[in-house]
């Protein structure tokens, strides 16, 4: 289903401590051009370069999503990019002071909260759509992404995850429509299985991490969570972040067993080939002309991707 691009009315702006290495950080985030994407900018750097939320400006790392464009750096960017994805953000230019952006309460919801409040505004640019007919499947382990084709007209997310014995493992499915991020994914925190903490700690990470925005599975005392399935929802939460990369609305069936940040990523960096290799085979031409359904009438065989803009 074809929207209007959007970005923000006015700025908004927040500050908060970093998840991981604890720094103080504030965030800016303001309106951008239609086309712009979401764009991340070091405000405590001099003239650093901006980072774009795509998939070639992703660095390896683990447990976090991070981005790199010459000497700038900025971790934890999937709890926004997750809201940007659930909301319809498209166009955004984040400033943000350090080199991670700030955990909050773990969750996506003061990035949902922070946009709402700043308003969002439609912009004269169509959203750009990627309707899978390819199927992309990528395993680590016994961890696997499965993208099909779509069952219906948005993006849908099954996770079956894996935990310690009295967490409850249950499947958990979400469908993007409007409002159910806002309800069912963003109030989703951040979780941690108690056995693991200490090794994390010792790599560096979790120096922001406090009770209130991290919730241990699996310890001595029972996990208090705010709906049920928080650690599955906040799963899907960071799957939506790291499919936000891609760049455009992503109509498709994720089936998700046991994946993390580095599965979700090598299934976007997938996606955006067959996206690539669409627009240099001259299958994406300008948003002025014809849309899918003339191409699809006129050229029926030359349908391998559906980018829907214009073409």
């Amino acid at each position: 289903m074809e929207r209007a691009a959007r970005t923000l009315k006015k700025n908004a702006e927040f500050e908060g401590v970093a998840l991981h290495s604890g720094d103080s950080v504030r965030v800016r985030l303001e309106p951008a051009p239609a086309g712009t994407g979401i764009v991340f900018r070091r405000s405590d750097l001099d003239d650093g370069p901006d980072v774009p939320a795509l998939p070639s400006a992703l660095v390896t790392s683990n447990h976090r999503t991070v981005l790199r464009e010459g000497p700038a750096e900025v971790g934890m960017v999937e709890h926004l990019l997750s809201a940007c994805n659930g909301l319809g953000v498209d166009n955004l230019i984040v400033c943000v002071s350090g080199s991670e952006m700030p955990g909050m309460d773990g969750s996506a919801l003061p990035y949902v909260a922070a946009m709402q409040k700043a308003g969002l505004l439609e912009q004269k640019l169509t959203r750009k759509v990627f309707r899978v007919i390819e199927p992309v499947v990528v395993r680590e382990g016994d961890a696997e992404i499965l993208v099909l084709p779509p069952s219906g007209d948005e993006l849908r997310v099954r996770y079956l995850p894996t935990y310690p014995a009295e967490i409850d493992d249950s499947p958990f499915e979400f469908f993007l429509t409007q409002g159910a991020f806002e309800s069912e994914v963003a109030p989703a925190r951040t979780f941690v299985v108690a056995s693991e903490i200490e090794a994390l700690l010792a790599a560096g990470y979790g120096k922001g991490a406090t009770a209130e925005n991290t919730v241990v599975l699996g310890g001595d005392t029972p996990a208090e969570l705010r709906m049920p399935c928080e650690p599955t929802r906040h799963k899907v939460l960071d799957l939506l972040g790291d499919f936000a990369l891609l760049g455009v609305s992503l109509h498709a069936d994720i089936i998700a067993t046991r994946s993390g940040h580095a599965l979700n990523q090598a299934a976007v960096r997938r996606l955006r080939e067959q996206l690539d290799d669409a627009e240099l085979a001259g299958e994406v031409m300008a948003q002025d002309g014809y849309d899918i359904r003339d191409v699809m009438r006129l050229l029926p065989h030359r349908y391998p991707f559906l980018l829907v803009d214009r073409v």
